[in-house]
């Protein structure tokens, strides 16, 4: 998945369903931090007007996927009964709106619509080594956070598990963090540049320029194989 965040950060992230090394899959999640009230029947319900004034709503009351949501212990949880995030396609404008404004984490799956051969989202791991060797990534949620070029095959050929947690959905396995590339503020301009060349922005943020130029100058890029995964 693509995994942009409120500053608009591209995160590919290695299909768990492939062999190998990993290649970049064709749909954005967009998590969205901010929010207002809207329709009752998409968004927030609506709040009573005895209701105290900084009484923050629970998630039932937020997010209308979770409306009939019942919350129970960790132990208890079991994801395949887990209310789905909603997934969308051919997202117009006035809904990616107001997806935004009620603070809906949703799934776009056809975002690579329209996208060429020569788009980022077709690079393999390979690929972004042989073209960028000196491009200088960190090892996130790593003990010591070493550094490593993208050059060196080991970070897309080599599984590390690096922690477990209890409270983390892969129990006490150990888990491999990402690898991070921040070519936004940690790499030279012309690097930058280069990379722009093959960014193509998904068709639902066109319309707006903001979105747009955001999104081509604050791109970095979290790679995880698969037994990967991030912790808070």
């Amino acid at each position: 998945v693509f995994f942009f965040h409120a500053s608009w950060s591209l995160v590919p992230v290695r299909p768990e369903n492939t062999t190998g090394e990993f290649a970049m899959p064709q749909s954005l999640s967009v998590l969205v931090f901010s929010s207002v009230c809207a329709a009752a029947d998409t968004g927030p319900l609506p709040r009573g007007v005895d209701a105290p004034v900084l009484r923050e709503p629970s998630v039932q009351e937020f997010w209308s996927f979770l409306r009939n949501y019942k919350e129970v212990p960790l132990q208890e949880f079991d994801v395949s009964k887990s209310p789905a995030i909603p997934r969308v396609k051919d997202l117009d404008d006035e809904t990616f709106q107001q997806l935004i404004r009620d603070g809906v984490p949703f799934v776009v799956d056809d975002c690579t619509a329209g996208f060429d051969q020569d788009a980022i989202s077709e690079f393999k791991c390979k690929d972004f080594a042989e073209r960028w060797p000196s491009g200088n990534m960190r090892a996130e949620y790593t003990p010591g956070q070493y550094h490593i070029y993208l050059k060196d095959s080991d970070w897309y050929s080599r599984i590390h598990p690096q922690r477990s947690h209890s409270e983390h959905m892969a129990g006490e396995n150990k888990i491999a963090g990402p690898y991070i590339w921040h070519v936004k503020d940690e790499e030279p301009l012309k690097t930058k540049r280069e990379v722009q060349k093959h960014w193509r922005t998904p068709y639902f943020l066109e319309k707006s320029i903001a979105n747009r130029m955001e999104a081509n100058e604050s791109f970095e890029f979290w790679f995880s194989m698969a037994g990967g995964g991030t912790f808070t």
